[in-house]
């Protein structure tokens, strides 16, 4: 989470660091939860910096450890930062087809955490599919989620202003 901050607040480099340490130190521990953890946060990180194949490997990393080690919110979260990871290496179909995964496991576990954040990413691999219908709902749906999540609305309602350009509405 210090790196998204890092990230938020325009020092790449400071971000970077932080990946850096989380990883070492999990790898230290050698803590499948802690590696889970940090390779997720790693994918995520990878996916803001559109770094999109290393955000792919680190999702696929923390996939793999929490399906073995049944950590069922680094499943749902990975598999939606591996989708959209996947939407912008081109992979439209495959990627969004695992964020619907991801989000249904989030639901299936109660997680609603950056739920936000994910449905805006579901919203924008349909909208990549030229699926406008369901990419508005899909981005209506997520400025309804969680109202108090305020972290990627503007990305959000941005997106959604997209998609009805593009519908010509």
């Amino acid at each position: 989470n210090a790196a998204r901050i890092g990230w938020i607040i325009g020092d790449d480099s400071a971000a970077q660091r932080r990946i850096d340490h989380a990883l070492t130190v999990a790898g230290e521990n050698n803590n499948p939860y802690d590696l889970a953890y940090a390779d997720y946060m790693a994918a995520i990180h990878f996916v803001l910096l559109e770094r999109f194949g290393e955000a792919v490997a680190f999702a696929e990393g923390s996939i793999r450890l929490s399906d073995e080690h049944a950590f069922p919110q680094f499943a749902a979260i990975s598999r939606v930062a591996s989708g959209r990871a996947q939407v912008g290496l081109g992979f439209v179909s495959e990627g969004a087809t695992l964020i619907r995964e991801g989000l249904g496991r989030m639901a299936d576990n109660s997680v609603r955490v950056a739920l936000t954040l994910y449905m805006t990413w579901l919203a924008e691999g349909l909208l990549r599919a030229e699926l406008f219908t369901e990419a508005l709902a899909a981005v209506r749906d997520a400025l309804r989620a969680n109202p108090q999540e305020l972290f990627f609305r503007p990305e959000s309602l941005r997106l959604c202003g997209e998609i009805l350009a593009r519908m010509g509405a």
